[in-house]
């Protein structure tokens, strides 16, 4: 029992910390004040949290308002509150003249003292880079084939990878299938 109040206390506490100020009436009929408050709230990845917010949403527009725009039962709204099915989900951003995206997360690579965004080949042509500088600054001829192989192996990589994201063809005019083979 005691476990169970505890893990409710943390539930309500992490609750607290990520929510906002609720003003219903912001909400009632603006679809672009609930799209970006449903945004703030599925960006936390929060599944409690997304289905609060739903909730406050449906709430601000009125349940019975808001079963009649929506098609769904209004005391079926009362139940699920807390752990909606997905096409209860979909039925209500309907209502709320809003539809669900879906966008890559791009993350931060962190590049010495700056911080940016780069495709991953970038980061494969930057590291080759590092090898051509690591390779001129090397002694004897050991150590700076040891940087040419690796940077030609990070170069090749780059190139994968501009392949895989799509950015270029495999098959160019000088590395196309020759006739017969």
């Amino acid at each position: 029992m005691r476990v169970t109040k505890l893990k409710a206390k943390g539930l309500r506490d992490r609750l607290m910390r990520k929510a906002r100020v609720f003003d219903a009436a912001k909400y009632r009929d603006n679809p672009t004040a609930i799209a970006e408050y449903l945004n703030d709230a599925l960006s936390s990845g929060d599944s409690v949290l997304i289905a609060k917010a739903i909730g406050n949403m449906v709430h601000a527009q009125g349940m019975s308002r808001f079963s009649r725009k929506s098609g769904i039962n209004r005391e079926y709204l009362y139940r699920v509150s807390g752990n909606p099915k997905l096409a209860t989900v979909v039925k209500a951003l309907l209502a709320f003249d809003v539809q669900l995206s879906v966008k890559p997360i791009r993350r931060p690579v962190v590049l010495g003292e700056r911080q940016g965004l780069m495709k991953q080949s970038d980061l494969y042509r930057q590291n080759a880079e590092n090898c051509t500088q690591m390779a001129e600054a090397a002694r004897g001829e050991p150590a700076y084939n040891r940087y040419k192989r690796m940077e030609a192996a990070w170069l090749a990589l780059a190139e994968e990878q501009d392949w895989l994201d799509g950015a270029q063809s495999p098959v160019g005019p000088d590395k196309g299938l020759k006739a017969g083979k």
